[in-house]
């Protein structure tokens, strides 16, 4: 049904200069589902996860964050944001949990926190850390709530960033490729939280290279190349059985 869809991307474009980096994407998840985006460096992964909160602005296409079409108006041939009071309302229905972190790092794990729950959506700050503390509890560092990011493992520091998008209840998570900037032991402390917001039913687009973790709570894979979907499906059958010769490639190279 309609009123199921969480998010809905339409034909997307986006040119950097001459270069094409989406040419045409569309993608749709109902609510509980996970999308998990995969393909080589510079297939557009990341690009289209940042057209779909307006980080990047896309050439052309619609994004529909529930019922709510993100508005736009051509200029110069390209579109731009029509009603930024729209979007900035949007955006808080879209967590987004970024490659590197992006801590304040003048603020400790708790005021990072709290600072969009009190500025945003109006809580009191007795409210904010309340929920704040139940998140760290989730993601498992409630103990370094007074620490600076600069205190912090970089799975720490990327669990304190997903609590901060948790903390703005948003409808959607969106995750940059989490796990990218971690070294090696320090990945699983992430995917162990990532696991656990999808047994819970979030709906969440992923862009990842991490392919067991795709595999295990996909409900679809959608892989990439040059800007444009190669394939698409059921994640035990696309990692089983490629019909892509791209995407075999990719698997081999990943594995």
């Amino acid at each position: 049904m309609a009123n199921d869809i969480a998010l809905a991307v339409r034909d997307i474009r986006k040119k950097f200069g001459p270069l094409e980096v989406l040419k045409g994407i569309s993608l749709e998840a109902r609510r509980g589902d996970v999308i998990s985006l995969i393909g080589q460096s510079g297939s557009g992964k990341s690009t289209l996860l940042r057209c779909i909160n307006y980080l990047e602005t896309p050439d052309s296409g619609e994004i529909i964050v529930g019922d709510e079409v993100i508005r736009a108006r051509p200029v110069r041939g390209r579109m731009s944001r029509a009603d930024r009071r729209q979007l900035e309302l949007v955006r808080r229905r879209l967590g987004m949990v970024f490659q590197n972190f992006n801590l304040w790092a003048h603020m400790t794990v708790l005021e990072n926190i709290i600072e969009g729950p009190r500025h945003l959506l109006g809580l009191t700050r007795d409210q904010a850390v309340a929920e704040a503390e139940q998140l760290l509890e989730k993601v498992g560092i409630r103990e370094k709530r007074d620490s600076y990011p600069s205190r912090l493992s970089g799975g720490q520091q990327q669990r304190v960033a997903i609590a901060r998008a948790l903390a703005m209840n948003p409808e959607v998570m969106l995750f940059d490729e989490p796990t990218s900037a971690l070294d090696p032991e320090l990945v699983q402390e992430v995917l162990q939280v990532i696991k656990g917001l999808a047994a819970e039913g979030r709906t969440m687009i992923l862009v990842t290279h991490e392919m067991a973790l795709a595999r295990d709570i996909s409900s679809e894979v959608v892989f990439l190349h040059q800007g444009l979907v190669e394939e698409r499906g059921a994640p035990a059958e696309m990692m089983s059985n490629p019909k892509s010769d791209r995407l075999r490639q990719f698997l081999r190279m990943v594995a």
